[in-house]
């Protein structure tokens, strides 16, 4: 499902509904969030379908939703040097922005079901070693996944200090689940419809927090054959020395920097999108008279709400006037029986005359308008949004379909009036007839500023990319660059980088 907040039109933009949304709430998950874009675990044809708050899924490949990822992040309650293992690790999207706050001395484990799946995760971690400026910014536990089914571990596996567990669990696996974590440990996951945080707080007691209603499809139950498989997790052996020196090096550099550059630390400026705002040109308002000679009315009418005697009988263009009035115009052309607006004579039988121009305050208009079709209504079939889920949508082609269909222009056409304003949609935000007809001023209700392509795949760094100022990466790369040792190790600094 999904859908909490609206679509980003690029990462940063995501990052800015969920913290106005307040999905996120602490700054270092805000931080983590925005150094790792999500388009880039989306495979390349569905990437324009990566800011919205909508899970995806194309064959064993899935990603939840953002604002899923983000309560869980925020109930982990991560600190760098802990152990964390992410049960149905998937593409390694979580597993990587966990990694970020662990830093080089904590633990980051995964286990997947699918080698598919495994290899392209490791796939997205070597593209994210290479090229993500959040090695710049961030020391990195680097996630190591491995396959099997989480249901199916060894019973002398490690306890963990925070555990996620991807898919809603079964209840006869509830206990297995809570006894991977240590005494003190926090483990997210959802069951029975809800996404819980549990805290261990003793050997035999736990904690329950109910976080958010959810929807997740179960955890698969172990065959004999994942029983028989060994499940072999990396041992927790301390990092080699020369990597330790390395992250010591940068620690320090990062510190200078941040004390030359004090803007480096400064947090991101929202950004203010200024979005197109639909507007409502030609308004056509039903008028309906449950009268004996309006039931029994002759001749072509438009048959609204199943009632016979309800007919479209006038169409206001709403575009902007000349000071506090605006311009109304009443289209002849539709066919009716009666009209009922400001003394206006009934319109004649003859559909080619020209449409009559009359200047009237707006308050009269929404008045007496408002009076004859009586208040808009919600439509009654609109179900509500109760539960969050993954939000998975099958390899698009369901959404393109459901695409197709819902941009379909409902066109009514009368055949007595073919040639004069016969195109008319239903405006999907309002359920009223909107006249297509484009009136003299088109174009003059608002000034938009130039937004940004969507699904462009573009991260904090490269949002800011024109803008003056320096990044964490250029500095650092001139500061390791700057240091009297020999290229090689220069290379190793910067994690094997071009400068």
């Amino acid at each position: 499902m999904g859908g909490a907040v609206s679509t980003g039109l690029d990462n940063d933009d995501l990052i800015d509904n969920l913290s106005q949304a307040r999905y996120i709430k602490t700054p270092e998950i805000e931080k983590v969030f925005r150094a790792v874009d999500r388009a880039t675990y989306f495979l390349p044809d569905f990437k324009m379908n990566a800011y919205k708050d909508l899970a995806w899924k194309s064959g064993n490949i899935h990603i939840s939703a953002p604002c899923i990822y983000s309560v869980v992040m925020e109930h982990l309650n991560l600190s760098p040097g802990l152990s964390f293992l992410n049960i149905g690790s998937g593409t390694g999207y979580l597993s990587t922005m966990v990694g970020l706050i662990l830093g080089p001395f904590g633990v980051n484990h995964g286990v997947e079901m699918h080698a598919d799946v495994i290899k392209y995760a490791y796939e997205k971690l070597s593209e994210f070693k290479k090229t993500s400026p959040a090695l710049d910014s961030f020391e990195f536990c680097e996630p190591v996944f491995v396959k099997g089914n989480g249901l199916s571990l060894p019973s002398d596996i490690r306890q963990y200090d925070r555990v996620y567990c991807g898919a809603a669990c079964p209840e006869n696996q509830e206990s297995y689940i809570k006894h991977l974590i240590k005494v003190g440990g926090v483990l997210v996951m959802p069951h029975n419809d809800q996404l819980f945080q549990i805290t261990r707080v003793s050997l035999t007691k736990w904690e329950h927090k109910n976080v958010l209603p959810v929807s997740f499809s179960t955890l698969q139950q172990p065959t004999t054959a994942d029983t028989k498989a060994s499940i072999k997790l990396p041992d927790a052996e301390p990092i080699p020395l020369q990597a330790v020196c390395r992250s010591c090096i940068r620690r320090t550099l990062r510190a200078n920097a941040e004390r030359e550059f004090p803007q480096l630390t400064k947090p991101r400026p929202r950004r203010v999108v200024l979005r197109k705002k639909p507007t409502i040109r030609n308004l056509v308002i039903p008028f309906v008279d449950s009268s004996d000679d309006e039931m029994e009315m002759s001749g072509p009418g438009l048959l609204i709400g199943g009632q016979t005697g309800a007919s479209i009988t006038a169409v206001f263009d709403m575009g902007r006037g000349q000071g506090d009035h605006r311009r109304l115009v009443l289209r002849s052309g539709i066919p009716t029986n009666r009209l009922r607006f400001r003394q206006v004579a009934s319109p004649p039988a003859d559909n080619n005359q020209r449409e009559e121009e009359e200047e009237t305050d707006e308050t009269d208009a929404v008045e007496e308008a408002g009076a004859s079709a009586g208040p808009a209504t919600r439509p009654s079939d609109v179900p509500k949004r109760e539960k969050f889920d993954s939000g998975v949508v099958e390899d698009m082609d369901n959404e393109k379909e459901l695409a197709s269909s819902s941009d379909e222009d409902v066109n009514i056409t009368s055949d007595s009036d073919s040639d004069s304003d016969s195109d008319m949609d239903i405006d999907p935000l309002t359920h009223f007839f909107v006249d297509n007809h484009k009136s003299e001023d088109e174009g003059l209700e608002e000034d938009i500023a130039p937004q940004p392509k969507k699904g462009s795949g573009t991260s904090a760094s490269n949002c800011n990319k024109d803008e003056p100022g320096l990044s964490y990466s250029s500095v650092m790369k001139d500061k390791i660059q700057s240091l009297p040792l020999p290229p090689m190790l220069k290379s190793y600094l910067n994690y094997d980088r071009e400068f």
